[in-house]
C-alpha cells in the first residue's frame, strides 16, 4: 500500500506549516539589504568558494567513514548512507533546537540500515 503524502492526509497541516515557514522566512529576511549583499558577493572569488565546497565535502565523507568504522560490528553498512545521515544531522542542527539534529542524523541512520538507535 503506498504511503499517502503529508498534503492529502493532512492538507492544513501542510497548509499551515508552509505559511508558518512563510511567515518566518519573512520575519528574518525583512530588514535584509539585498544591494549591500550583491556588492559583498561581487569582491568574493568564486575558486575559495569551490575549494571550500570541496574541503567541506571531503570532511563530511571522511566522518562517514569513521562512523562506517564505529559501527561496523553491528552490521554492515554503506558509506553512502552515513553520509546522508550526516548531512542530514547538520540540516537538523541548523533549524532545530537543542541540536536534535543530531537524533534526528541517528534515527535516519537506523532507519536506512535497519540497525537499532540505541546499538
Amino acid at each position: 500500500m503506498a504511503k499517502k503524502s503529508l498534503f492529502r492526509s493532512h492538507p492544513l497541516k501542510f497548509i499551515a506549516s508552509f505559511g508558518l515557514s512563510g511567515f518566518f522566512i519573512w520575519y528574518v529576511f525583512k530588514d535584509f539589504d539585498v544591494e549591500g549583499f550583491w556588492q559583498a558577493l561581487e569582491g568574493v572569488s568564486i575558486s575559495y568558494i569551490l575549494l571550500g565546497a570541496v574541503i567541506l565535502i571531503y570532511s563530511v565523507w571522511v566522518r562517514a567513514q569513521r562512523w562506517r568504522i564505529l559501527i561496523s560490528p553491528l552490521g554492515m553498512t554503506k558509506t553512502k548512507v552515513l553520509f546522508e545521515s550526516l548531512l542530514i544531522g547538520y540540516l537538523g542542527n541548523d533549524v532545530l533546537p537543542f541540536r536534535l539534529g543530531e537524533v534526528l542524523r541517528a534515527a535516519f541512520a537506523a532507519r536506512e540500515t535497519k540497525l537499532l538507535i540505541s546499538g
